[in-house]
């Protein structure tokens, strides 16, 4: 399931059962919206937010994009048959897909581009894009630093050297503003 506020304040609610939005009045209630146009039959895992297209994840692989202005969905089949467990926009105007089943994928909004980042490491959860542009995402055990400029990769696990992070699993990537 998955939870997001868009840049108008509405909620937008992905659950096992599909998608619903919560519209925000202008006396700050909400209110439930019918969505006309939404292709599919699916469980939605998570949302992120672009300009004027929201991104919707799929338990399917799919991503489903809602124009704000035109309010139509459209649907791209990314990942057939994988779980999006996360989706992230980041700085270079590439969308980032975390999967169960096929690592790291990037999406090209402009020319539909589809890659596979790190296909080694499977199952793969949040995403944190640092003040240098570096992602951090979060794997079933450490933590992955991925630099979109040239595509590298890194993995952080417990070990005993210079280099470790404290504990084997990552729930949350936080960056202080020094």
């Amino acid at each position: 399931s998955a939870l997001f506020q868009d840049n108008q304040g509405n909620i937008w609610l992905g659950t096992s059962a599909g998608l619903s939005c919560l519209k925000k009045n202008s006396d700050g209630n909400y209110q439930r919206v019918k969505l006309a146009g939404v292709p599919g039959n699916y469980a939605f895992t998570a949302i992120t937010q672009h300009l004027d297209n929201i991104y919707f994840g799929t338990t399917q692989g799919n991503l489903l994009i809602y124009n704000i202005r035109s309010k139509k969905f459209s649907n791209v089949s990314l990942v057939p048959g994988v779980v999006i467990n996360n989706l992230f926009y980041a700085k270079n105007n590439l969308l980032y897909l975390s999967t169960a089943g096929k690592g790291l994928v990037e999406y090209n909004p402009v020319n539909h581009q589809v890659s596979q980042r790190i296909p080694d490491h499977k199952d793969l959860g949040k995403i944190y894009q640092d003040k240098w542009g570096l992602l951090w995402i979060q794997p079933e055990k450490g933590i992955i630093k991925y630099d979109p400029s040239n595509a590298t990769y890194k993995l952080f696990t417990q070990k005993k050297d210079a280099e470790a992070v404290t504990i084997d699993a990552t729930y949350q990537v936080f960056e202080d503003p020094y």
